[in-house]
């Protein structure tokens, strides 16, 4: 005999099983969190969790150290870095082992903007462990960087002094000061400018310091030939 079961007898086992639910998702998802726990990475003490993902980093003035963290011994005339790992010499110390020595600065020297070296003023060099006074000779002045000398305009350098600079005839100063040129329609032979002779049939060039063939020529040893009368 057949047991039926009428619209009130199933909504009655229904409303039964609800307070069940949560109870059978319970059981389900449970050895997925166990599994996801014992994956987690143990923390050291010292430590907290990383913002974004699962492992974690060591509290400010401690050190990662084979995944222990390990307090950070900062010295006298030290302080912590922004990262809260390690240490910095403050400025006018510089790292000596595990210590901040001071930085000795010699006369005519200051520290720079790093802090934990120097350099020399404008006017000395280096010379070892101290600043030397950069001799100028007559003729020249320091350059841009304060550390060496050139010679002024019409001279150049000859050894530790600056010497006049000769310029011939049909010549002038160049742009940098410290050679000459040759005038246009002139070219450089030894200490003198001499003038171009031009073959038929050409011109001074471009530089100014050579000369060129005219158009339909083309230039062979020191004469310009026509195309017509250089092609076989």
């Amino acid at each position: 005999m057949k047991r039926s079961f009428s619209g009130a007898n199933r909504t009655g086992l229904y409303l039964s099983l609800v307070p069940l639910i949560p109870i059978v998702l319970l059981l389900a998802i449970a050895p997925t969190v166990a599994a996801a726990q014992a994956e987690l990475p143990e923390r050291p003490m010292n430590s907290h969790p990383q913002r974004y993902g699962d492992g974690w980093d060591c509290d400010r003035g401690y050190s990662n150290v084979d995944r222990s963290c390990v307090a950070v011994l900062v010295p006298t005339n030290a302080y912590l870095n922004p990262y809260g790992d390690r240490w910095e010499c403050i400025r006018g110390y510089r790292k000596v082992d595990e210590t901040c020595g001071a930085v000795e600065v010699p006369l005519n020297a200051f520290l720079t903007s790093s802090g934990n070296k120097w350099d020399c003023d404008r006017g000395y060099r280096r010379v070892r462990d101290e600043c030397a006074v950069v001799v100028v000779p007559p003729n020249a002045f320091l350059d841009s960087q304060g550390r060496n000398w050139d010679c002024d305009r019409g001279f150049q350098k000859a050894d530790q002094s600056c010497v006049v600079i000769d310029v011939p005839a049909n010549g002038y100063l160049g742009s940098s000061g410290d050679r000459w040129e040759c005038d246009r329609g002139y070219r450089k032979s030894d200490d003198s400018c001499v003038a171009i002779v031009l073959p038929a049939n050409a011109h001074i060039g471009y530089s100014g310091n050579d000369w060129s063939c005219d158009g339909g020529f083309r230039r062979k040893g020191e004469a310009c030939s026509s195309h017509e009368t250089s092609s076989p």
